[in-house]
């Protein structure tokens, strides 16, 4: 929560400095998706869905969890799952994560 307050102008106290931050949410470069402990969503392909602004960072873990940052609309989308039970041939989180977070993001669009 204080990444994206942070990013939206909104806190004023980070437990690291700013500059870090603004380091840690930029790409890499142009022919990457990558920043510094994130990813950004990847157009046409994304485990954050079609929804997330191209400003997203993301992570993803090993047992499906996820969490996603979108400074454009405000939100903080995690997913909490545990894909490798009960085998960790399990792939069907690959489809899972962009529907869910399409679902989120769609849901969170009807509140408005």
């Amino acid at each position: 929560m204080a990444i994206l307050s942070h990013w939206c102008g909104q806190a004023r106290v980070l437990p690291f400095a700013p500059d870090l931050l603004r380091e840690a949410l930029s790409r890499a470069g142009q022919e990457t998706t990558w920043c510094l402990g994130f990813d950004t969503p990847t157009p046409g392909g994304s485990s954050g869905g079609r929804f997330l602004s191209p400003a997203s960072v993301g992570h993803l873990g090993y047992t499906g969890t996820s969490f996603w940052i979108d400074p454009e609309k405000e939100s903080i989308i995690v997913l909490l799952t545990n894909r490798v039970h009960p085998s960790r041939k399990n792939e069907k989180i690959r489809q899972f994560r962009p529907w869910f977070h399409d679902r989120v993001i769609t849901a969170l669009q009807e509140c408005e």
